[in-house]
């Protein structure tokens, strides 16, 4: 069910320490030196050291074009490896607006606020 309108992204990581109120740090276990940072709710582990899946809905991120500098929170860095042209969009692993200016090989750096991330214990 979680695929049905498109593919949810699962990672796995821990809950660390640092995270502002209402949020959870989570580093990400595939990309050292990587903390997202989530909306605390009722279902999620809370203590530092817990063991989680981060799932983000492919509707949730927002993909910028560039690489340049410092990355902010929330940000994950990546290259277009392949583009597919679909009519007024664009697929990459997601959809964008046509009106972006992107091509294979270009940096870009993929946003998702706290708001659309869950966590979720392992």
């Amino acid at each position: 069910m979680r695929d049905l309108l498109g593919r949810t992204v699962l990672v796995k990581g821990m809950v660390g320490d640092g995270a502002p109120p209402g949020q959870l740090a989570v580093h990400l276990d595939n990309l050292p030196g990587t903390t997202l940072y989530a909306e605390a709710t009722d279902h999620t582990a809370t203590r530092p050291g817990c063991e989680v899946f981060v799932a983000v809905r492919p509707e949730d991120l927002e993909l910028k074009t560039g690489g340049d500098g410092a990355m902010a929170l929330n940000e994950l860095g990546g290259t277009i490896e392949a583009l597919l042209k679909l009519g007024a969009d664009q697929a990459i692993f997601l959809h964008t607006p046509r009106s972006m200016t992107l091509t294979e090989g270009a940096p870009v750096r993929v946003y998702v606020a706290p708001a659309g991330i869950s966590v979720w214990p392992v």
